[in-house]
């Protein structure tokens, strides 16, 4: 069974997705929720050691890797393939509210970060 938190980060009137400081303060959110860690019963239990995982890899914010290139790439929607890596995110899943000039996006309106969850209770190696 998983379990998804999610925040959705809705921006001020006049703010856009586009805007390289969202795209910082959001990375940098996402980095420090994952860095929370609990101990329960002796066990230290982590993002890494509960996320759901995909090819060993937590599933969640790839697409934050994306923000030091904010302004310096067109970002495409549904679907942004990185042109240094051709890695492929689901921009449709985390952007809302987008404005599209063809599959080019020209602004957008909120960001949405998931943390998927692994409840089966099996912790894994970070």
């Amino acid at each position: 069974p998983m379990a998804t938190e999610i925040a959705i980060l809705p921006l001020h009137e006049g703010a856009d997705i586009l805007d390289t400081n969202v795209w910082r303060e959001s990375y940098h959110l996402a980095n420090a929720i994952e860095k929370i860690q609990v101990t329960f019963e002796e066990d230290l239990y982590t993002y890494r050691t509960l996320c759901a995982r995909f090819d060993g890899k937590c599933v969640g914010n790839d697409f934050l890797n994306l923000y030091d290139r904010i302004g310096e790439i067109n970002l495409t929607y549904p679907i942004m393939k990185d042109p240094i890596d051709d890695r492929m995110y689901p921009m449709l899943a985390h952007i809302g509210g987008a404005s599209l000039d063809g599959d080019i996006m020209t602004s957008g309106r909120a960001l949405k970060l998931s943390f998927i969850m692994d409840r089966s209770g099996r912790k894994k190696k970070s």
